[in-house]
């Protein structure tokens, strides 16, 4: 029987990413915060990273475990609004101890 630690180690938590400025920002230099976890509002949130450029963001999303589809719907989105949530990524402690280097 698996333990309850190990479950919870997979529960899906929803991933935040922000970026600063308007629509007409250059995505190429835009900074983007991804945060984990908590609300919307940044109750209860870690954040994970602060990529500069959708292909760092792209990278570090990737690196996360998201996949390609979600990647690339978060860039879309992100090209034309600050805001864009995963609700539903499976974090690992190896995973977050791997993004802590």
């Amino acid at each position: 029987m698996p333990s309850r630690a190990g479950n919870s180690s997979r529960t899906p938590v929803p991933l935040h990413i922000s970026r600063g400025g308007s629509p007409a920002i250059r995505h190429v230099t835009a900074v983007y915060a991804v945060s984990l976890g908590g609300s919307k509002d940044g109750v209860g949130t870690v954040l994970i990273g602060t990529p500069k450029g959708v292909d760092a963001l792209a990278a570090l999303l990737e690196q996360i475990g998201v996949g390609r589809s979600e990647i690339e719907t978060a860039c879309k989105v992100l090209a034309e609004q600050t805001y864009h949530q995963i609700p539903r990524v499976k974090m690992t402690p190896t995973t977050l101890r791997r993004l802590g280097r």
